[in-house]
């Protein structure tokens, strides 16, 4: 965990343990403190960003731009804080897996991953990176 989390971190309205009886989805949800902890201790890039801090399915979503286009990005960021670009990255992958392993679709999800996580490495930003992936994703569930 963060000094940043430790200091602003409330005591739970609903325990950690509780989280993990309502399925391994909602466990995540509400544990990006405890990545973040496990994050800090593996080697990184030198790549500072501000971050979402807690990145995963249910934190993005579709909202109406200034131009009142519909546009897809990250929808919360109560967890947001300076740290490597990858943390992101990798807490969202994170969550597609959980979510496909739950839903049974794994597979899928191993097909739409390698194609958002390239579509941002090639400088996609992240929310077209993310879309990358869905585009997969929507076909496969279409089919």
């Amino acid at each position: 965990m963060t000094d940043r989390m430790k200091k602003r971190d409330k005591p739970a309205a609903v325990p950690l343990d509780a989280h993990a009886e309502l399925g391994p989805f909602t466990f995540y949800r509400g544990a990006a403190a405890v990545m973040a902890s496990d994050l800090s201790q593996m080697p990184t890039t030198d790549l500072q960003v501000q971050l979402c801090g807690d990145a995963h399915l249910s934190n993005f979503g579709l909202f109406n731009g200034p131009d009142r286009r519909l546009v897809f990005d990250v929808n919360d960021f109560d967890e947001t804080l300076p740290g490597p670009f990858e943390w992101d990255l990798k807490r969202l992958a994170a969550s597609v897996t959980i979510a496909a392993r739950h839903n049974d679709l794994l597979q899928l999800a191993h097909q739409a991953l390698p194609v958002a996580i390239g579509a941002r490495a090639l400088g996609q930003p992240p929310a077209a990176a993310i879309g990358a992936g869905a585009r997969v994703l929507a076909r496969g569930l279409a089919t």
